[in-house]
């Protein structure tokens, strides 16, 4: 995304990715971590930006609409129930069972579900 080429975000892109993702950091501090391979439930602020460009979700929901769109998707994870998320079907990015429960729990107690799945990229209008 910062990478200056061709097919990189433009400037609008950009400010709305840095804007969005710079909200979820500062409202869960605790669930961002400097490592671009975090675990589960946790997200890097860089690797967010970049799987929401390669998704080109700004292209389908509009720069100034997706923070909202983002805890939309963030309340719609939170309403899947615990069996739905334990199931090995569903796709998560925590290996294991216990992996996924640990995951989940610890998404429960802060209240951010982005990071257990990138799934609900799919879900670009």
């Amino acid at each position: 995304v910062d990478l200056p080429t061709d097919d990189g975000a433009s400037d609008d892109h950009r400010a709305a990715l840095d804007s969005a993702a710079g909200a979820l950091e500062a409202r869960w501090p605790d669930m961002f971590k400097p490592s671009r391979n975090c675990r589960a439930p946790h997200l890097n602020v860089d690797a967010l930006r970049d799987e929401l460009f390669q998704a080109r979700v700004v292209d389908g929901v509009g720069g100034d609409k997706l923070l909202d769109w983002l805890l939309e998707r963030n309340d719609a994870l939170a309403a899947r129930g615990d069996a739905a998320w334990l199931d090995p079907k569903t796709p998560s990015r925590a290996a294991g069972k216990a992996a996924r429960r640990r995951a989940l729990e610890k998404a429960r107690e802060k209240g951010l579900y982005l990071g257990l799945t990138w799934d609900w990229l799919g879900e670009t209008p």
